[in-house]
C-alpha cells in the first residue's frame, strides 16, 4: 500500500476506503463512532455465536457487536477521554472577586482586589 495515496487507504476494522485516521489508526468514521460509544459507555459486549466465531470477513462490517470492538482493539485505536476544561473563574481564589448583592433590582457593585469596578 502506498502511503502518499488516499485511495489505498482502507479501515482496519470493516475495510472500507478511509480519508483520514481515528483514534491512531485507519478507520472509517462509523467504526470510530462506534468505538467511541463503546468505551464511553463501559459496556461489556458478548459474541453472538461465541468464541469470536464472527470475527471479520474482509470487506463486510462485523454485525456481532463483541467482535466488532474487538477489531477496534487489535487494529490499535486508543481513545483517552479529554479532561474538561473549568470555567476560568473556577481557579480564581475566593478572595479575589466579591459581589454584593442588592435588593434593589437595578443596582450591583462587584469589587476585585478590594477596588469597586462597577455599580449598576
Amino acid at each position: 500500500r502506498e502511503m502518499g495515496d488516499p485511495s489505498n487507504r482502507r479501515c482496519l476494522i470493516c475495510a472500507v476506503p478511509v480519508s483520514s485516521p481515528y483514534y491512531g489508526v485507519d478507520a472509517c468514521r462509523a467504526c470510530a463512532l462506534f468505538f467511541k460509544r463503546a468505551k464511553l459507555s463501559g459496556k461489556k459486549f458478548v459474541c453472538r455465536q461465541g468464541g469470536r466465531q464472527c470475527m471479520l470477513v474482509k470487506g463486510t462490517r462485523p454485525i456481532c457487536r463483541s467482535c466488532r470492538y474487538e477489531s477496534c482493539i487489535i487494529s490499535g485505536m486508543k481513545y483517552e477521554k479529554k479532561a474538561k476544561v473549568d470555567n476560568a473563574l473556577h481557579d480564581i481564589p475566593n478572595d479575589w472577586m466579591e459581589f454584593e448583592t442588592s435588593t434593589d433590582a437595578n443596582e450591583c457593585k462587584v469589587e476585585i482586589n478590594g477596588i469597586d469596578q462597577a455599580k449598576w
